[in-house]
């Protein structure tokens, strides 16, 4: 069967993979594809990529958290930037090991309607002055 023209050769390979024999995961197709150097490959193009992934999510929640406790202070505690990482590396790294979201039904309900209550006030506020 002809595949069609916007199909990757990668996702072919699964395919015929997983017809052939079971391809669980992207270091096993790496390892289909182009033998145990695939692997090493993929894992360790994963293992970057989820790196920066996290580094980056851990800057933005520390500069974020700075100005929050600038803000409620009104200046008077100031916070470097880099003394806020070992405690949210702290608070996430257990976060990180549960293994089940159903821990996080609560918490992400509340997040949703936190932010649908900040969007509503951030389009009121731009409306208000657009109209005036």
């Amino acid at each position: 069967k002809k595949s069609p023209k916007h199909t990757s050769p990668l996702m072919e390979l699964q395919a015929a993979m997983g017809r052939g024999r079971n391809v669980p995961s992207y270091s096993d197709l790496g390892e289909a594809a182009f033998g145990s150097l695939g692997r090493s490959l993929v894992d360790s193009c994963l293992i970057s990529s989820q790196l920066g992934f996290a580094a980056t999510y851990i800057i933005f929640i520390s500069a974020n958290l700075r100005e929050v406790v600038e803000v409620l202070s009104k200046c008077t505690f100031l916070l470097e930037q880099n003394t806020l990482f070992p405690a949210i590396v702290l608070l996430l790294v257990p976060l990180a090991w549960l293994r089940s979201l159903k821990y996080f039904a609560v918490m992400n309900f509340m997040a949703a309607v936190f932010m649908s209550i900040g969007l509503s006030a951030i389009a009121y506020v731009a409306g208000w002055h657009w109209y005036t």
